[in-house]
């Protein structure tokens, strides 16, 4: 089911992508914007943040209209959502979103034994939707996200706080993951 905050949009974007990204702005906070000493991110809005997509606050906060643009552009297009299975389709996007798109990428590659180069294809693709229970895959996945979360803190401590936040949305990915 599509937030219905999203509806508006729903003639630009196609519905598996509103799901998805409904699930990361729900986790986002929305429109809060959020602002922690220890996030190297510094100002976000909307998951937007200004370190990482400074285009989108040249005049201000980003808007959600420029959110999903920045979504669709950077994170659901690039990690193959729109081909993916819809448990594998949210789980590369919104881990994307946290740790970049290369990783989540690779790890599903090397779970699906295809040539491990960081680009959704048409192998991974294929691989995956050929795969028989893709949401046993997305757990795997969600799995290794947490080793990486755990393995970010373990490097800087200082990320220590955001720990809890972490593992809390992986779970909440894990369950959401799962009604498909």
């Amino acid at each position: 089911m599509i937030d219905s905050r999203l509806q508006p949009f729903a003639q630009r974007y196609k519905q598996g992508f509103l799901w998805a990204v409904g699930f990361t702005l729900a986790q986002e906070g929305w429109a809060t914007i959020s602002q922690h000493q220890a996030d190297s991110g510094g100002p976000t809005r909307w998951g937007i943040a200004r370190a990482h997509h400074p285009e989108a606050w040249r005049f201000g906060p980003p808007s959600l209209a420029q959110a999903l643009a920045i979504y669709h552009r950077h994170y659901w297009r690039v990690v193959g959502g729109e081909e993916l299975p819809a448990p594998l389709a949210v789980t590369l996007m919104d881990s994307a979103v946290l740790l970049g798109p290369d990783r989540p990428t690779r790890w599903l590659q090397e779970a699906l034994g295809v040539a491990i180069d960081g680009v959704i294809g048409p192998r991974s693709i294929a691989s995956a939707k050929a795969h028989a229970n893709p949401h046993v895959l997305a757990g795997a996945l969600i799995w290794r996200r947490m080793a990486a979360h755990a393995q970010r803190v373990a490097a800087k401590p200082d990320q220590a706080v955001f720990i809890t936040g972490w593992t809390r949305r992986c779970a909440a990915l894990w369950a959401f993951s799962q009604k498909t």
